[in-house]
């Protein structure tokens, strides 16, 4: 993280599959944090940030999402620079991006940036007791992914933490962030399970 007047700038990427591109309550939630003045794209990348405070000092967080973004492989990593801590994602009810957690994101994210923390992150939860849903699964003879596997795999690849959210109920989202926040400055005192963090923010 840099420090510019007192100002510290916190710079986070979600990576990941593409289990949240269009989904409203994710942007409803991210526009709550976005700051106008520095919204832009970047490598048909979503750019948000928000003025946070924490322990009393103002941090300036930047998220770059670029999760999914599969026809920019090549040019994914170019946002990859200076960022602070990566939020890997995959969907709870689509096993196969769980098992593309291990086998692609990991792996290019270690290439690239073997020193940055990481932080997994299960999404799509509302949809674990969705009729439609788990019909769908059950006749491609799959079931959602569970906390516990969740918590498995994060163990597995190394990550700080593994955290659930919704987009479209916004439940846990806050969660994501904040421990996002809290990696980034305590990094190896940070808890494998599912903390429940709180953080001072205040948008500015």
């Amino acid at each position: 993280n840099l420090i510019y007047e007192s100002v510290i700038f916190v710079s986070i990427v979600m990576q990941g599959e593409g289990v949240m591109k269009g989904e409203q309550g994710w942007s409803q939630f991210l526009d709550i944090f976005r700051n106008p003045s520095c919204g832009h794209n970047v490598i048909s990348s979503s750019y948000f940030a928000v003025t946070i405070t924490v322990g009393g000092m103002q941090h300036l967080l930047g998220l770059y999402d670029t999760a999914g973004q599969e026809d920019y492989n090549q040019l994914r990593p170019f946002s990859y620079p200076n960022t602070d801590v990566f939020l890997i994602c995959f969907s709870v009810v689509n096993p196969a991006s769980y098992h593309n957690v291990q086998e692609e994101w990991v792996p290019e994210l270690k290439a690239c940036m073997p020193h940055v923390p990481y932080v997994l992150i299960g999404t799509q939860i509302d949809l674990r007791d969705d009729p439609k849903t788990l019909a769908r699964l059950i006749h491609m003879k799959e079931k959602p992914i569970t906390y516990e596997q969740g918590v498995k795999l994060a163990k597995e690849i190394g990550a700080q933490c593994y955290l659930e959210c919704s987009a479209l109920t916004q439940k846990g989202l806050k969660a994501v962030f904040d421990e996002a926040i809290l990696t980034v400055f305590n990094p190896k005192k940070r808890k494998r399970g599912c903390p429940k963090c709180r953080v001072c923010c205040a948008i500015i």
